[in-house]
Order: structure tokens, then C-alpha cells, then sequence
């Protein structure tokens, strides 16, 4: 069957998503300790206790019928009409199959990646309701619930080693066409298993979506993801792949701060999107006033320097990021620390002179760069300047909240979860009309936090 025909064939299995009040998501009716759960692959799922809820749905542990082992699984669940975990379900069955996973970490050299594997999805029956789910892996508990045990900061150690451990899944994510957009504390998990404690998942892919070659500014889409850490090419309804670095770079901030500038009005989209601007275009006195009278990490200034330069629709230079975040690794570590086992260390030979020298740039460097590139950049703002405007108090959300992407967004969601596994048609590219509006604040459930390696 072509993909055409496929595409066809879903379209005709679509049908109304029911309407939420208050522009909420239905939650499921809980379902009882022990409920017997199949996925399509017939393999059958014991649920576990309810370990917490989402703005869609509930999530349980569970375990594999056949194999009598412990709660080593989670399952999210949430009524089939919904449309977010259905993103996110076929995000899974096209990017984090572990035997794609295991073959883009043996070309890097990297011995681990953090994120979750996928395992099984399927649909429930439960008093007459039906029930789409997904089966993953089980970790512990996510990086704002280690925040809040230290006072809202973390160590410049600890902070630079969950950078380059997120920079990676970012980098996997990104060769596989699609942006993360929703990089926060909350959707990095701690690993469960022994031996990967200190290791770091990036989870929840309801926001994940394809990026273009071109830059496409879209209004209507303005804003989309957790406000305070949001992009400035998402403000303006764009996606790319440095917004993705760019979130990664405010979260940073904020662990190191405990507070970004603009959280005084997170209500305020338009607010917080001038704010950005405005510290994009003054990162080392922004900075410092994050900062205080504290020192500010080299490493970050030249982190977000390296960011701001970027032209939209470029390719992150993955191992310059990783350098600099080395840098502030060996720079915040205490002399009496020696380097335990298990450090993430770049690949061998994998950093070019070029690169090497690039990382050494202060600021005046880095803008001697920005004039030999200074037509291509000032094209851009003037674009991004021109849409900016364009974003009223119209295009903002009553209340912050998070919805389906894509064509689930606009008010269809596919009875069947059968996917061919060659059809993009679950995660189109971003358009007007396959887009939905997203704006919330940071206040997910999940799990997360650090360490890495690479050879």
C-alpha cells in the first residue's frame, strides 16, 4: 500500500475528538490495582499502583504478565479521544526503538543516551470507555523534585554534567528530523536501575514535532511550550533546532539562579518573549544580573553566546557545545574530586582544532564572527522583528495549558494506533493548521537528573 493510501485509510478511521470543558483534557476513571492490559503485540500488562497524573492522563506501574517480575514498567493511559499521548505514542514507534537508539550510539561512541525505549502501545476497554495506551521504561524521580531539595539551585558540577547528557538526546532527537521543545526539569528523569542512578532521561514527547529546512514564523502558533523556558523562535511560532539548545540554556540559568528575569509575569507571553530579546542581545550583562555579586560560569556566557549567534535553520555544532560544557565541568569541579568513574568525556580525536579554538572565543571574537555573517543574521531579525509584531494579546492563551499537535490538534484523532512504520503522517511537519496553541507553566509531575560518558 502506498503512503498515500495509508494516509488515506487513517484520515477515514479519524473522527471528532470530543469536546473538553473548560478547554480541559478528559482524565481516565482509575483503574483498579491489577487490571490486565494487552498491546497490540499480544504481550499482556499487570497494572501497578497509580504513581502519578498528567494534564491528559494517569500513569502506572506495571509489570509483564509472562515474565512475573517486578514493577520494572510504567504505563500512561488516557481516554482515546484525547489526541496528546498519541503524539507521543508515535513519536516513540518512530525515534526511540532501542535498536535505532543502539545503532546511533555505536557510530558516536557513546555508551548511553538518555531516553526511554519504546516498548509496547495499545488500546483498553474499562467500564464501557476506551483507553489508549503506551508501555515504557520505569525511572526515578525527575529533576525539580532534586531542585527543590536544594533550595531551587544545584552544583555547577552537577548542572553541567546533565547538559551534556541532555545535549546528547538532543543531538539523537535532531538526527532523526524532529525537535524536543519542552527541555525542563520535569521531563528529566533519574535513573531507577542499578548502576544508572546518576544518569539523566529526557521524557514527554507530547510537544515533539519535525523541524524545516526552511524558517516558517508562524503566529498562530506563537508561544508554544513551557513559557518561561520557551525559545524565541517558539515565541514567534517557529521550530528549530537551536531553540532546543536555547531552552536547554535557560534551564541552565535557572538552576544556577534558582529564577530566570522574567518570572515576574509568566502570564504575560509577549512580556517574556521582549525579555528574552533583550537578554539574547545582552547575554554577559544579562547574565550578571542573574548572578549577582556571585561569579558567572565562563562556560555559560559562551554557551549562550554561541546560541545567539546561531542562524535559524542551522545545524548545532554539536561538539563545540560539548566542549564548552566541558569546560565549565572541569572549572566547577573541586580540586579535591578526582574524576570518578563514569565521566561523560568527548570521543577521542572528535573535536576539531577549528573547534578547539572556538571554544577559547570571548566576546569580542564572537562578534567580529557575527559581522562576517552579518547579512544572512540581520535578514532573520528582520523577519523575526516583522512576525514579532504580528503577535497580539489575541494570539495569547486565556490560561497557560497544553493540547495535541499536529493533525490531532485540529480536532481529529485516528481510532486506530496501527501505524505503518515508514508514514510520517502522525507528526507532520509544523503548519498553521497542525499546530495548536500551547502555553503553560512548569508545573508537570514527572522524574529526573545526571551523569554520562563518552568515549
Amino acid at each position: 500500500m502506498s503512503r498515500n493510501a495509508k494516509a488515506a485509510t487513517t484520515k477515514a478511521a479519524a473522527k471528532p475528538a470530543a469536546k473538553r470543558k473548560g478547554g480541559k483534557y478528559q482524565m481516565p476513571d482509575p483503574l483498579p490495582n491489577g487490571e490486565i492490559l494487552t498491546d497490540l503485540c499480544k504481550k499482556q500488562w499487570k497494572l501497578g499502583p497509580s504513581i502519578g497524573k498528567g494534564g491528559f492522563g494517569e500513569i502506572y506501574s506495571a509489570t509483564e504478565v509472562a515474565s512475573q517480575g517486578k514493577n520494572s514498567y510504567v504505563i500512561k493511559i488516557e481516554p482515546k479521544e484525547n489526541g496528546p499521548l498519541f503524539v507521543e505514542m508515535h513519536f516513540f514507534m518512530k525515534v526511540c526503538k532501542a535498536d535505532d537508539i543502539d545503532k546511533w550510539m555505536s557510530s558516536n561512541k557513546i555508551k548511553f543516551l538518555g531516553l526511554p525505549r519504546f516498548v509496547g502501545n495499545g488500546s483498553h476497554q474499562h467500564n464501557g470507555k476506551p483507553y489508549r495506551f503506551v508501555v515504557m521504561e520505569k525511572f526515578g524521580k525527575n529533576l525539580d523534585s532534586v531542585l527543590k531539595e536544594n533550595n531551587n539551585v544545584l552544583d555547577k558540577e552537577f548542572i553541567f554534567k546533565i547538559a551534556l547528557q541532555v545535549l546528547d538526546a538532543l543531538e539523537y532527537i535532531h538526527s532523526r528530523g524532529y525537535v524536543h521543545a519542552d527541555v525542563k526539569g520535569g521531563n528529566l528523569l533519574l535513573g531507577l536501575k542499578k548502576g544508572s542512578e546518576d544518569k539523566i532521561y529526557l521524557v514527554d514527547f507530547g510537544l515533539a514535532s519535525k523541524y524545516s529546512s526552511e524558517y516558517k514564523p508562524d503566529p498562530k502558533c506563537a508561544h508554544n511550550g513551557t513559557i518561561e523556558f520557551t525559545s524565541r523562535d517558539a515565541h514567534v511560532g517557529a521550530t528549530t533546532r537551536r531553540g532546543d539548545l536555547e531552552i536547554l540554556g535557560y534551564n541552565m540559568l535557572r538552576w544556577f539562579t534558582a529564577r530566570l528575569p522574567w518570572e515576574d509575569k509568566l502570564t504575560d507571553c509577549v512580556y517574556v518573549q521582549q525579555e528574552k530579546l533583550k537578554f539574547m542581545n545582552d547575554i554577559p550583562g544579562q547574565i550578571q544580573k542573574c548572578f549577582g555579586s556571585q561569579p558567572v560560569p565562563e562556560a555559560l556566557t559562551k554557551y549562550f553566546q554561541y546560541v545567539a549567534l546561531m542562524a535559524p535553520t542551522a545545524s548545532p555544532d554539536y561538539d563545540l557545545c560539548r566542549s564548552i560544557f566541558q569546560e565549565g565541568l572541569k572549572a566547577g569541579r573541586k580540586p579535591q574530586i578526582t574524576s570518578p568513574k563514569g565521566d561523560h568525556k568527548p570521543a577521542k580525536n572528535s573535536v576539531s582544532k577549528e573547534t578547539k579554538n572556538a571554544n577559547k572565543l570571548e566576546t569580542t571574537d564572537i562578534q567580529t564572527v557575527e559581522r562576517k555573517r552579518r547579512s544572512p543574521v540581520k535578514a532573520v531579525n528582520n523577519e523575526k522583528k516583522r512576525v514579532t509584531e504580528n503577535v497580539t494579546e489575541d494570539s495569547k492563551p486565556s490560561r497557560p495549558m497544553r493540547a495535541a499537535r499536529n493533525h490531532v490538534a485540529n480536532g481529529y484523532v485516528p481510532e486506530s494506533d496501527s501505524f505503518s512504520d515508514d508514514s510520517d503522517d502522525f507528526l507532520p511537519e509544523a503548519s498553521p493548521k497542525q499546530k495548536q496553541t500551547v502555553k503553560r507553566r512548569s508545573n508537570d509531575k514527572n522524574k529526573g537528573s545526571p551523569k554520562k560518558k563518552r568515549q
